[in-house]
């Protein structure tokens, strides 16, 4: 009887992988530039039941894709620095419904997925206080920005977003002669 167990488990074990497993296939062809051999495909974040990743190509330069994991479900979400130059989108932070991210001179932004949802999320204490973001990170359920200035909370709204924690560098310079 524990033979007839043994091979039981065996014969699932060896048949349950083949029954399961599924292709590989190309969703799209990013043509990653050959004078940058070393860049592949970074910056993945889940997104509802699709991801956003961030693939380098001729055309557009890093910008955000969103897929489905099909060929036909993976597109250009929109083209934030038009061009092929390397303005690279970093920091994908899911949060409420919406990825943040930061590109073009530590600015962000904000997608829903969409090329009419992606958008510069500029909150007006932003634009005040000359602010350049440097990371984006959701803590206790709660959206940060952090940047030399201090750190920033918000509820995902530009309304909603103000300075949590304010961080006073003070530079001293000292000629010598």
């Amino acid at each position: 009887m524990k033979k007839f167990f043994w091979l039981g488990i065996a014969v699932f074990l060896l048949f349950v992988p083949i029954v399961r497993s599924q292709p590989s296939y190309q969703m799209g062809d990013f043509n990653i530039r050959d004078s940058l051999p070393n860049e592949k495909l970074k910056h993945f974040t889940a997104f509802n039941d699709q991801f956003i990743f961030v693939p380098l190509d001729d055309l557009h330069g890093y910008e955000l894709w969103i897929s489905d994991g099909t060929s036909s479900g993976t597109h250009l979400i929109r083209d934030t620095y038009p061009g092929a130059d390397c303005n690279k989108k970093y920091n994908l932070t899911y949060y409420n419904g919406q990825v943040f991210f930061l590109s073009v001179g530590e600015q962000v932004w904000v997608t829903d997925g969409t090329t009419s949802g992606t958008r510069l999320f500029s909150p007006d204490s932003f634009l005040q206080n000359h602010v350049h973001v440097s990371d984006i990170f959701v803590s206790q359920n709660k959206l940060f920005f952090s940047s030399e200035s201090g750190l920033w909370l918000s509820d995902g709204t530009e309304e909603g977003t103000i300075l949590f924690i304010e961080v006073m560098l003070q530079i001293q310079v000292i000629w010598n002669c």
